[in-house]
């Protein structure tokens, strides 16, 4: 476990410690203008006439030890892989390799064949998709050029409707053979 979590850990013991030998003192602040007790509304629970500081003390430590476990236990990630092809409708001999495959954000691993095949391979965490991730798939080279926008090719294909997704599965992606755009 990392430092810094257990140091949020020490953090958060030791203020809900102090929260509860606060209210177990029982000492009730007093409104210095009424000179009343403070009363304070708690959802569920209602309202109560309470040292509020000492709760005050208890609930910073519980919120600081659920930021500390959702550091020390982060959502598990799954691999994902995507592939496709780009196909030119003027020339059949580009070298396809001598092209460039950009996704925004960056971090994923890309593979692209001489003949045109496409793999994009990434660890997302559980519970996203591809398309929750990825915003744009461009490729671009010396003929020409395409950008694929991810979430529209796949709401399409979910509705049935023309899309460049071939093929989904829970961790993957097929595309149909994508054109590029052909300079002149």
């Amino acid at each position: 476990m990392q430092l810094q979590v257990l140091f949020i850990y020490g953090i958060s013991a030791l203020t809900i410690i102090l929260g509860f030998v606060a209210l177990l003192k029982q000492k009730t602040y007093v409104d210095p203008d009424t000179r009343k007790p403070t009363e304070i509304e708690i959802p569920i629970i209602g309202k109560m006439r309470t040292n509020y500081p000492a709760l005050v003390f208890v609930f910073a430590g519980v919120a600081l030890a659920v930021l500390a476990f959702n550091r020390s236990y982060p959502t598990p990630k799954e691999q994902w892989e995507i592939t496709g092809s780009f196909k030119s409708n003027v020339d059949s001999n580009i070298n396809w390799e001598n092209g460039t495959i950009i996704l925004f954000p960056i971090d994923f691993r890309t593979e692209i064949s001489r003949k045109g095949n496409f793999r994009i391979t990434a660890m997302i965490e559980q519970g996203l998709s591809f398309e929750d991730v990825i915003q744009s798939i461009d490729y671009s080279h010396v003929k020409g050029s395409v950008q694929i926008i991810p979430r529209n090719e796949f709401l399409a294909f979910k509705k049935e409707e023309s899309s460049l997704v071939e093929n989904a599965t829970e961790t993957g992606r097929k595309y149909k053979p994508i054109k590029i755009e052909e300079y002149q």
